[in-house]
């Protein structure tokens, strides 16, 4: 014990720990900031090499999948008004409507081989916009089983299909060197299309009916197949893949 107290004796500084720590921490914060920063910035530049429809591209990320997030928003208030259960909804939705959706990407994905990706953002955004007529005709029935069950089968597999083209395009003018910040940048303004659409539909939908409601979510899906036109230009998405 007489040789402990011995050895000296090493004082640790709260204050000049808590410095020293703090500022190395800020350092990291600071360098990490800047980091995201450039790599934003530079997967932002990177964009303009799309070609001279850069901005186009944007919009039609933004708006063409507008038509099933106007539909989908509004399918459950719109089948419990109508007289179904929760459970009458869950079970369709969660059954028939996840196989469909599923299904519908496998097909999807098989069919944009043969199709390539111009001809199938065609196709399966035609698709996924016709679709929400099946639930106009739901509307005009009123509560009828095999009816619902059709139309959540045929919405939910167009929409798998729709999701693949559209997914498929992200990632096709997405740069190798910014792959996860590009799609991740892209993606945020498809989910940012969905919330902003989503917030007056309940109000829409009041003022036109159900029947009226599902004919606008189709007529959504116009903007984004004009666009289509235009996709000759979107110059790095086409690579390999913009026969007609």
């Amino acid at each position: 014990l007489a040789a402990l107290d011995e050895l000296p004796r090493h004082r640790v500084d709260r204050d000049e720990l808590t410095a020293e720590f703090g500022g190395r921490s800020f350092e990291l914060a600071r360098t990490s900031v800047r980091e995201v920063r450039d790599a934003l910035a530079a997967a932002g530049r990177d964009l303009d090499d799309v070609g001279e429809g850069a901005v186009e591209v944007l919009v039609f990320i933004f708006i063409f999948k507008l038509d099933v997030f106007v539909a989908q928003a509004m399918t459950t208030p719109f089948l419990l008004g109508i007289g179904f259960s929760r459970t009458d909804i869950g079970t369709v939705t969660q059954g028939f409507g996840l196989i469909s959706t599923i299904v519908g990407s496998l097909v999807g994905g098989a069919l944009m081989v043969r199709l390539g990706m111009y001809r199938s953002l065609w196709t399966f955004g035609l698709l996924q916009g016709l679709s929400g007529l099946s639930f106009t005709v739901l509307a005009l029935l009123g509560k009828n089983y095999p009816m619902m069950i059709t139309a959540n089968i045929v919405e939910n597999f167009c929409a798998g299909l729709g999701t693949v083209a559209y997914t498929a395009f992200i990632m096709s003018i997405c740069d190798k060197r910014f792959t996860a910040t590009q799609y991740a940048l892209l993606t945020s303004l498809m989910a940012a299309a969905r919330n902003l659409v989503s917030a007056p539909t309940g109000w829409f939908a009041g003022i036109v009916g159900w029947p009226s409601y599902f004919v606008v979510a189709t007529l959504i899906a116009i903007p984004g197949l004009l666009l289509l036109f235009r996709f000759k230009t979107w110059t790095r998405p086409v690579a390999g893949q913009d026969t007609i």
